[in-house]
């Protein structure tokens, strides 16, 4: 049996654009150096609570980052520029 991957919060965005995501541990910490300082690092708060707010990134932004990560596609050029297009045109749609 396969064990169940741990999760964190990620609190992106302020004010009225608060969002929060349960997120695979193992994933950001894999791809991200800031994460992995502050879920696994030393005398982070954030360590011990497992937790993080990152509120300068857009809840839509984290949502694409998250998709990409599951996908396992963080590294492939073409599927970072159809996701960076797909943001752009949500961003417009909004505006």
């Amino acid at each position: 049996m396969m064990a169940e991957a741990s999760l964190v919060k990620i609190v992106v965005g302020s004010g009225d654009v608060k969002k929060t995501f349960d997120q695979k541990k193992d994933l950001l910490v894999k791809y991200s150096p800031y994460f992995a300082a502050a879920l696994d690092g030393h005398g982070f708060a954030e360590s011990s609570t497992q937790s993080v707010e990152v509120p300068a990134i857009q809840p839509e932004t984290f949502r694409h980052m998250g998709w990409l990560l599951e996908s396992g596609e963080v590294g492939n050029p073409e599927v970072l520029k159809a996701q960076v297009a797909g943001m752009m045109a949500c961003r417009c749609r909004s505006e």
